[in-house]
């Protein structure tokens, strides 16, 4: 009997371990529990968001119950799309909530980031879901998402979820993932006959930009969403000269909005 336990034991640490690539939440706060006074089993059975679908079964992580799922392939969330996001879990706890760090400051908290979020007084459905538009303003690239169920004598007249658990939370999992933000397309898109916004196009080695833009931050992306180049234009210069021959895309937030230009590069 007690070989059979050893034997189901590793088994299902093995199961774990074939999920999740590490439980090292940093450079993101501690997002784990300490089962005390004692242990209560509250649990993340499944994921999905975009082409996200995560299912991990009516079990949470091994204690303290968080893992980072970054050997999953990261979901494209355009800026100023429109997705559903599913949470499935257990019903005998306090919160489901769902956080994405949209400025990758490495932190959850600041204003928009808590995209879901249920008390235990309205949750009847095996699965939350929420529909979420990502923001316009979203930093491009690969971007943290942490999804939480858990319950505390502590939360039980709480209104708002917190993405921390150092010391509050005693039962729950956390589920981090990573997702992958990529710039909208078509929004205020410059027109390609006003030359004197980006030029030259094609470029080589600089491309200067115009007045309006100096100060503002500009993102450079490659036909596939990945960001190339990301930073504030100091003075009207932008330095392309280390970027490979090819088609691009770039956009710059000034304040009359978000304006995205395809651009070439030829050597």
């Amino acid at each position: 009997m007690k070989l059979k336990t050893t034997m189901l034991a590793g088994a299902l640490l093995l199961a774990q371990l074939s999920y999740g690539q590490t439980t090292d939440p940093s450079p993101y706060c501690v997002a784990g529990y300490d089962d005390l006074p004692e242990p209560w089993s509250h649990y993340i059975s499944n994921v999905t968001l975009g082409s996200l679908n995560n299912s991990t079964g009516d079990t949470a992580y091994a204690a303290p119950h968080y893992v980072y799922y970054n050997n999953i392939t990261a979901p494209d969330l355009r800026a100023g799309s429109t997705y559903t996001l599913s949470v499935s879990h257990d019903l005998t706890f306090h919160f489901i909530a769902v956080f994405i760090d949209y400025n990758h400051n490495n932190s959850f908290s600041d204003s928009g980031e808590r995209v879901l979020q249920q008390k235990y007084s309205s949750i009847t459905s095996p699965a939350s879901t929420a529909s979420i538009t990502i923001p316009a303003t979203a930093t491009p690239g690969t971007t943290r998402m942490r999804a939480m169920v858990f319950e505390s004598d502590n939360y039980i007249g709480a209104t708002n979820a917190e993405p921390c658990t150092a010391d509050t939370l005693e039962w729950g999992e956390t589920e981090d993932y990573n997702v992958n933000i990529v710039p909208a397309t078509g929004v205020n898109e410059i027109s390609k006959n006003n030359a004197d916004l980006f030029y030259p196009n094609p470029a080589n080695g600089v491309v200067y930009a115009d007045q309006s833009f100096v100060g503002k931050e500009m993102t450079i992306y490659n036909v596939e969403g990945k960001v190339m180049r990301h930073g504030v234009i100091g003075n009207k210069k932008i330095d392309v000269s280390d970027m490979a021959p090819g088609q691009y895309v770039i956009k710059v937030i000034n304040d009359s909005g978000v304006y995205t230009q395809r651009m070439s590069i030829v050597r």
